[in-house]
């Protein structure tokens, strides 16, 4: 779980994923969902808020290499 207390404004974020060692077959896709709300596994936050994504990307292991997407 992040927050960040930071300026408003456009700034730039790492979020590390928590690892599951999973396998994907070929053909397989993978979903990421973004959202502000982890209920119920995490309580509501307190405060109001609202966030964009632009420019993202997404970099996954691959057996000893890397491939960012």
């Amino acid at each position: 779980m992040y927050r960040w207390n930071g300026s408003a404004g456009a700034t730039s974020a790492t979020y590390s994923l928590i690892g599951g060692a999973w396998t994907f077959g070929s053909g397989h896709k993978l979903r990421i969902e973004v959202t502000q709300n982890d209920a119920p596994y995490m309580r509501h936050d307190n405060y109001a808020s609202a966030i964009s994504y632009s420019s993202m990307s997404l970099t996954l292991p691959i057996r000893g290499a890397s491939i960012t997407c």
